[in-house]
């Protein structure tokens, strides 16, 4: 999974640079961006710096509430690449009803 992940980053960094879309260029160093402060959260997790009673690392409850916040984090990303879509799909219907309705004419 770890391979995977990196194999994705790498992705997204030859996409940041070959995108002739500023707005796409945008949003990958902002997925980029999020990615490097997880990791670096998920690190941390790891080694107990976020338990509240300053547990040793091998407890597992800062990685469970690590999971979690990263479960609810990639469903709402979710929620917007399907809100993205949707506002997609749209735009792409009205302009071919405003291209159908200049060809009639």
């Amino acid at each position: 999974m770890e391979e995977e992940e990196e194999e994705d980053r790498i992705l997204l960094k030859k996409r940041m640079k070959g995108s002739g879309y500023p707005a796409a260029a945008r949003l990958a160093r902002a997925l980029s961006d999020y990615e490097d402060r997880m990791r670096k959260i998920l690190q941390e997790a790891e080694n107990g710096d976020f338990s509240r009673e300053h547990l040793k690392s091998e407890n597992p409850e800062p990685a469970i509430l690590y999971a979690e916040y990263a479960a609810d984090f990639a469903t709402q990303s979710m929620n917007y690449a399907l809100l993205a879509a949707l506002k997609a799909v749209d735009k792409q219907l009205s302009y071919e009803e405003k291209k159908g309705e200049t060809t009639d004419e």
